[in-house]
């Protein structure tokens, strides 16, 4: 987890490129997975590769809908039921599969089912960096404050933020 622009998606690419022993799905539609019974049934059926034993990754990337607790302790919506049943209950086992969320949610909003001890292996915080951080590994950046890995690459190519205030607006024009 961490705000946007922190690094969550290149991390997520590296993980793929370099976890040759597991199959990356992305998820592209939680809710139709998780609410549509012939494709959770796909979900369940799809081993892992026989030839390569291949341990399955599903990846939920930008995960807020999902993951964030509703505030209503015990009460979850059907396809959250499902999903964790997926993780660990009776739809997972032999699946060889592990689950990953990317989210901008704080971990204490999160639903706390996901986070109990023996479901989630491993939480990971995406921070800012901080200037002198960056003034080390990056010394062509100017950072005046922490920044974000998408505002240091901006910085690195001489992008601009269109919405920051020091960049002028022009009415009248079209992109």
């Amino acid at each position: 987890h961490g705000e946007p622009g922190t690094g969550k998606t290149n991390a997520l690419v590296a993980l793929a490129t370099e976890w040759s022993w597991c199959q990356f799905e992305l998820v592209t539609d939680a809710d139709l997975m998780l609410n549509n019974h012939a494709v959770m049934s796909t979900i369940v059926q799809a081993r892992a590769d026989e030839n390569k034993k291949k341990a399955r990754l599903l990846v939920f990337e930008d995960a807020d809908g999902l993951v964030v607790d509703a505030g209503h302790k015990g009460s979850r919506s059907g396809g959250m039921a499902r999903l964790l049943s997926l993780a660990d209950g009776l739809l997972g086992l032999d699946q060889q599969l592990m689950m990953l969320f990317t989210t901008n949610a704080a971990p204490e909003h999160l639903d706390p089912a996901l986070s109990r001890p023996g479901r989630c292996l491993a939480h990971t915080k995406f921070d800012r960096f901080e200037a002198d951080e960056i003034r080390q590994t990056f010394p062509e950046v100017t950072a005046p404050r922490s920044m974000t890995l998408a505002e240091i690459w901006g910085a690195k190519s001489g992008q601009v933020n269109i919405f920051d205030q020091s960049h002028p607006t022009k009415s009248g024009t079209y992109l």
